[in-house]
């Protein structure tokens, strides 16, 4: 390995720089963030549900977020539908799957009693 970072470099302990996919857009993706999440904090199934104590599956956006910014994902049950989501990782909760879905939909109805689109 060294040899040849010598051969092709002049340097053996030249290291390239990291390629990865470019952003798009300004701002780092819904799946992005999820993924900074789990480095950061684990894995949700590693934390307890804050609303039951039961094992959480999930992290969920608790909508807390004045910038908050919105994607358009597929899912592979419902289709393509958009989800808010925030730059700031303490603003994700673990949550298990069906808490998680009664706090989205609560929400939702929240939103949708004061006229906003959720």
């Amino acid at each position: 390995m060294h040899l040849t970072r010598f051969q092709k470099h002049g340097d053996p302990l030249h290291i390239e720089p990291r390629r990865g996919r470019p952003l798009d857009g300004e701002h780092p993706t819904f799946a992005a963030i999820h993924k900074r999440l789990t480095r950061t904090l684990g894995r949700a199934s590693e934390h307890d549900c804050v609303d039951c104590g039961g094992p959480a599956r999930e992290w969920s956006y608790n909508n807390a977020d004045p910038d908050e910014l919105t994607a358009e994902i597929s899912g592979r049950t419902r289709g393509r539908f958009t989800v808010a989501y925030s730059l700031d990782i303490s603003n994700y909760d673990p949550r298990c799957t069906s808490c998680h879905r009664k706090f989205d939909q609560a929400h939702k109805r929240l939103v949708s009693t004061q006229g906003e689109t959720p």
